[in-house]
Order: structure tokens, then sequence, then C-alpha cells
């Protein structure tokens, strides 16, 4: 080869190293982000999962494994599978809310019991978003799992203890819906608790609508 010419297969070699430099940075780079998520989901006991709807098909994080008592050898996590996790009771309301992220597009954020092999039961909260295809169609359900169990169970132990209190307690929403009534409000209205909940006062003592309480109550808002 004459000394004047460029080594080309050298100069090759250079470009190639350049370029797979360039190349592996960026994947590096991703892999540590990876990394760092995995440490902040860990610290913070949360599980993510992925829904694909058009091929049914879910996806864990080890920690959704944890949360809900679960060999990830043994446990395949399909769509029936995490179902049978749920609380009997709770089942309809979770596929009802998981049906209408899915028709309307948006996403959900509630809390369901759980069921766990050895028959633990757990609270778990779930929030989660969507990913729609072009055609606007929910594509992925992508979201986060939590064990909120000790905090469900504070607030029961609060709540046992505030309806023994012999005063009467009683919430209500925006829209005058009672949210809690403890034992002395319901014995002096003569209704039970769970008749209660949920329900507008307007609409349960329709006698009251337009007296002084009522535009005062109006006021307040």
């Amino acid at each position: 080869m004459d000394a004047a010419e460029p080594d080309l297969d050298l100069e090759t070699r250079r470009v190639s190293r350049r370029r797979g430099t360039r190349v592996a940075e960026p994947a590096a780079s991703l892999e540590r982000e990876r990394e760092r998520l995995a440490i902040a989901l860990r610290a913070a006991h949360l599980g993510v999962y992925e829904w694909r709807i058009p091929e049914s098909a879910v996806w864990w994080s080890p920690e959704v494994y944890e949360i809900y008592g679960v060999d990830p050898l043994m446990f395949v996590p399909t769509v029936e599978a995490c179902t049978a996790l749920i609380h009997p009771d709770d089942r309809e309301e979770v596929w009802r809310k998981s049906q209408d992220c899915i028709e309307r597009g948006v996403g959900l954020t509630h809390e369901y019991r759980a069921v766990r092999p050895d028959g633990e039961v757990r609270w778990i909260g779930n929030d989660a978003d969507v990913a729609l295809d072009p055609d606007g169609r929910v594509e992925r359900v992508i979201g986060v799992a939590f064990d909120v169990t000790h905090r469900r169970q504070d607030e029961q132990r609060v709540g046992i203890l505030i309806s023994r209190i012999d005063d009467h307690l009683v919430t209500y929403d925006r829209q005058w819906r009672y949210t809690f009534v403890n034992g002395a409000e319901a014995r002096v209205v003569g209704m039970s608790r769970e008749e209660l909940l949920g329900r507008s006062i307007w609409e349960l003592f329709p006698d009251a609508v337009g007296n002084q309480y009522f535009r005062a109550a109006y006021r307040c808002r």
C-alpha cells in the first residue's frame, strides 16, 4: 500500500468503534434509569402492571407478585388468574370499573380486597392510566398497585372508636350525602348506619327541603 494512501480498513474500524460507542451510551443510560426506577419502586412498595387489551395479556413487575403473595415462578398473571385473586365480594365492582376505564378511555383509582393463596385478605390500591392506539381506542392500561391494608385497618379502628362516642357525629359530601354516621346519630334519626350512608339528607328527609336549615346549609356550600 502507498504510504500516501489512507488505511481504509483502519479508518473503517475507527468509525465502527465510534458508532458502537454512540449506540452503547444510550443503552447503558437506559439501563441505569431502569435500575433507579426499580430501586424507587421497591422502596415505595409499588408494583407496576400493564394490561394489553387486544391480546388480553398482562405483565407484572416483581413487586406486584409480592403484593398479592404469589410465586412468580408458579403464577402466570392472566386476566382470569388476576380476577380470581380479587375478593369475591369486590370482583363485580372491580370489573365494572375496569370496563368503564376501557370503554371511556379514562384512568381509574380505586381500592379493593384481594385474597392471597394462604387465605390472608389484603387491601390493594390501584392507580391506572390508559394508552390509546391511533384510532383512539384503549390499547393498554398501565398502573401501579400498592398494599393499603394497614391504612384501612387504622381507619377501621378509628371508625369503631368514633361510633361508640355518645355525641352525635356525622359528615356529608358536597351533595349532602352521608359519608359517616356514628351510632348516636343513627339512633336519633331512627335508621341504621347502612341505611344512611351514601344517601342525601334531602332524599331521606324531603320535608326539610325549603326550611331554614335547608337554606342555611346551601349558603354554607
